[in-house]
């Protein structure tokens, strides 16, 4: 799997649930929550890691995605379009969103998330430098679904 056309399919499949009604532990066919909204992505895109990385595991909630991933980091200088940031307080994530764009000098420039603050799914467009993700008091780090490729054609 070479990850690119996974990712900007995971990207779009967010995009067309902009404005849907946020609710906890929704999965995406009326309403969604955070977590419902990324794994619905991933599973429109057809990348299903936990079939084949973690078989007979759900992973249902952020924070269950954020320690089940915690082995696979983006890396904070070089998050890419599919990648995930978790934020959350004292280690525990309790909210995640899809980046869905990367600028140039490695800007996160949107990503599409379910806020509950908001009711609904929305995009949030320039976030500013991914370095600034690090210094939210709340932002826990980056990280990459098995066998998504790197830029440079490699898997984390």
């Amino acid at each position: 799997m070479t990850g690119t056309a996974e990712r900007m399919a995971a990207v779009a499949s967010v995009r067309t649930r902009l404005g849907m009604p946020y609710r906890w532990g929704g999965s995406g066919e009326v309403d969604v929550d955070c977590s419902g909204l990324v794994q619905r992505a991933f599973a429109d895109a057809q990348i299903e890691p936990w079939a084949s990385a973690y078989p007979g595991t759900v992973r249902r909630n952020a924070h269950q995605l954020y320690t089940t991933l915690r082995g696979i980091t983006a890396g904070a200088e070089h998050p890419l379009p599919g990648d995930l940031a978790f934020y959350g307080r004292a280690g525990r994530a309790t909210h995640v969103v899809l980046v869905t764009e990367i600028g140039v000098g490695g800007e996160t420039t949107a990503v599409v998330g379910a806020s509950s603050k908001l009711g609904r799914v929305v995009e949030f467009r320039s976030c500013g430098p991914v370095e600034a993700h690090r210094y939210r008091r709340d932002f826990l780090g980056f990280r990459r679904f098995p066998g998504l490729a790197t830029t440079g054609g490699q898997t984390t």
